[in-house]
């Protein structure tokens, strides 16, 4: 009997009326089955038959009656039991599949047979599942629809117990087709014989380290022969393409000795081992690679991103590199789908202003903001911990600080530290036998969209082999990248150097290991005599790939000390003094205010054209703090972006900046009509000498 709809015509469509002419609501059970058997005998489809019968003025309840008695029997009373006791694979016992694979549930009858009435078309239990807490109860359901693709529907025992109907709402809406009322249709799933799960909303490793998740893939085995579900949906788009040889020869080898690519294949291969650094770990770091948008950013992207998924650019839906637009919602979501994986970030320029001033704060922070269910529980804590690869034309600091149009809220220093800027002045020094850096980039992109997603499971099945060993090894490459950082720091760095080195080492540590076990084919930086000597006097044991992975590493800090400078220069000295003696030289210009607390201060007179700020003094008019409007430091000072962020990051280092919220370094007062970000800067710094 075919299940196939024919062309609805004016000759079918008279055909199907033919066939159920005279059907009516008065009709017998026994009319109506005859009338529909002989519609789909003639190629209609059963919901082109109910929707006509409807149309003749029958209801829902009366068809599925009539039907539902289209029983057929399975055998004599001596198979009764067998049959009721041994349920068919993923539904409950008492239901069966028919030879199409059709669901049945089956009675038995005063004669002892047992009769299979047809319950719906194919659906099967999968699992059991809770949340990694064992809370939220649900049962995983396969649904064929009309094509024969399965869905996958996640019902909740709440639902299953309570609203039958809801039940099968949900699941008609991924392709089911049912025949008897909705509670027979959720009870062939509600008690299905099938294997207990948990769910996790995170990638990476679960169950203190036992297994491995990715999307529709578990490396290493559960406790307790239970199955791991890793609940991401479309958010980690890992997946595979070629082969491991190919990734290889085709992506990894063309990088050697390119340290900017490099360093994006290492970051992506580095996540699995942050569960084995231990007191060497800091995570939720992000390089950023800026430079112009044909330079070969978004190419070093893809080469990192297929160390897991397709290295296609952002628009494609299988790409494993997110944009950054889309990030702005659902962003916690987002970075615990890659959690322990990694994520990459292209096109900066799209992203919404306003998100990127609290990005890299919730980016660092690793965990969601606590939230409540409907009923007033606190939902399941969303965690996570990576590193990350970004790319744009200006620094996500830049881009913050415009995240207001009339008052701009500038970033503190611990943006620049846990996104770390890259410049991507001659990302390709080795163009290995490319007539020219564009033919090299379009190959290495190219490349990455054919051989993929092999790189990063390979890393993750060796850790959950190795975890000790692992363990070691990282320890001893801790020690020594603190001689391979300590080479490249300048004498009296500042500690915002000495933390982006920190930084980039727990990065480093992990690739040069991931480098080394998967078998990287680099050998670049393998006559750098301070690399080879820090690694001997650890004694880590580091074969060429990790040491090419450690040279990348330590290239790329070279490059931010030199572009962003590593100490407390005479420049940043310059500006300090520069400030102090603006305020001394125009008093007059700040406007007297009385402190009343944040936000509420009393100003004096009426407002000072041009004004450039506030005097916040005592009752006993002494001065207390100088409000500082970030306009007047641009506009009269002559000061850019990055000379105003300087200085003010350096005031904040000397503990007299007075701030709002942590993570900002603006402080919220009444101005003139409404409420003004400002630079809120202690008496005492007027009374320095920087």
């Amino acid at each position: 009997m075919s299940t196939e709809t024919p062309e609805v015509d004016t000759e079918n469509r008279i055909s199907l009326v033919e066939h159920l002419d005279g059907i009516s609501k008065n009709s017998s059970a026994k009319d109506i089955r005859a009338a529909v058997r002989a519609a789909m005998a003639d190629g209609w489809d059963l919901d082109a038959v109910k929707a006509q019968l409807h149309a003749q003025g029958l209801t829902e309840k009366l068809i599925g009656v009539a039907l539902g008695k289209n029983k057929r029997k399975t055998g004599p009373a001596g198979d009764t039991s067998e049959r009721f006791s041994q349920s068919a694979p993923g539904l409950s016992n008492g239901y069966a599949f028919s030879t199409d694979g059709a669901v049945e549930v089956l009675r038995e009858q005063d004669d002892g047979t047992v009769v299979a009435y047809p319950v719906c078309s194919h659906m099967r239990a999968l699992y059991h599942v809770s949340d990694m807490n064992g809370l939220g109860w649900a049962t995983d359901v396969a649904v064929r629809d009309r094509r024969g693709h399965d869905h996958p529907v996640r019902i909740s025992n709440g639902m299953l117990q309570t609203d039958p109907r809801a039940v099968v709402q949900k699941l008609s809406e991924a392709g089911l087709r049912t025949f008897v009322p909705p509670r027979v249709v959720a009870g062939a799933i509600s008690d299905a014989a099938v294997p207990l799960a948990r769910f996790s909303a995170a990638s990476g490793w679960q169950m203190r380290g036992a297994v491995f998740a990715l999307p529709g893939r578990i490396i290493g085995k559960m406790p307790d022969g239970e199955v791991l579900v890793a609940d991401v949906g479309d958010r980690c788009r890992a997946g595979m393409e070629g082969t491991l040889e190919k990734w290889m020869s085709e992506v990894a080898a063309p990088c050697d000795g390119n340290p900017i690519p490099m360093v994006a294949v290492g970051t992506m291969l580095a996540g699995p081992a942050i569960e084995f650094l231990g007191g060497h770990a800091e995570v939720n770091t992000m390089i950023h690679i800026i430079g112009p948008s044909t330079g070969g950013k978004t190419t070093s992207l893809r080469a990192g991103g297929s160390v897991w998924g397709a290295g296609l650019p952002t628009s494609a839906p299988t790409s494993f590199l997110h944009p950054w637009r889309t990030t702005a919602n659902a962003s916690e979501n987002l970075l615990a789908a890659h959690n322990h994986v990694g994520i990459a970030f292209d096109e900066l320029k799209s992203f919404d202003r306003k998100a990127a001033s609290s990005f890299a704060y919730d980016f660092a922070n690793g965990r969601a903001k606590a939230r409540m269910t409907a009923d007033g529980m606190l939902r399941p804590e969303v965690v996570w911990e990576l590193f990350a690869l970004s790319s744009g034309e200006r620094t996500l600091a830049d881009l913050a600080d415009e995240g207001q149009a009339r008052h701009r809220q500038v970033q503190d220093a611990g943006v620049d530290v846990r996104v770390i800027n890259i410049g991507a002045a001659d990302i390709f020094r080795e163009l290995h036998g490319a007539p020219d850096a564009k033919s090299f980039s379009e190959q290495l992109a190219d490349a990455s969209t054919r051989s993929y997603g092999h790189a990063g499971p390979a890393f993750v099945a060796w850790l959950a082999e190795h975890g000790d060993e692992a363990r070691e090894r990282l320890r001893l490459l801790h020690l020594a990248w603190g001689q391979v950082s300590a080479a490249k720091l300048p004498a009296g760095a500042a500690a915002q150097a000495g933390r982006v080195a920190s930084r980039l080492g727990s990065i480093a540590i992990c690739a040069a290991l991931a480098a080394d076990v998967v078998g990287v084919p680099w050998s670049a930086g393998a006559g750098d005599d301070a690399l080879n000597a820090s690694l001997s006097d650890g004694g880590a044991k580091a074969g060429p790939a990790a040491r090419a992975m450690l040279w990348a590493f330590s290239e790329i800090l070279a490059a931010w000390i030199t572009e962003y400078g590593a100490t407390s220069s005479t420049e940043e000295s310059a500006l300090l003094r520069d400030l102090i003696g603006f305020f001394h030289m125009s008093p007059g210009r700040f406007q007297s205010s009385t402190y009343g607390g944040a936000g509420v201060d009393k100003d004096h007179a009426t407002s000072i054209p041009d004004r450039l700020g506030w005097a916040v003094r005592d009752g006993n008019e002494v001065l207390l703090n100088v409000d500082c409007l970030p306009s007047a430091l641009r506009q009269k000072l002559g000061w850019s972006d990055t000379q105003v962020r300087r200085a003010i990051r350096a005031i904040a280092a000397k503990g007299l900046l007075v701030r709002s919220k942590h993570s900002e370094l603006t402080f919220r007062r009444r101005g003139d009509g409404g409420m003004a970000n400002v630079y809120r800067i202690n008496a005492a710094f007027f009374e320095s000498n920087p």
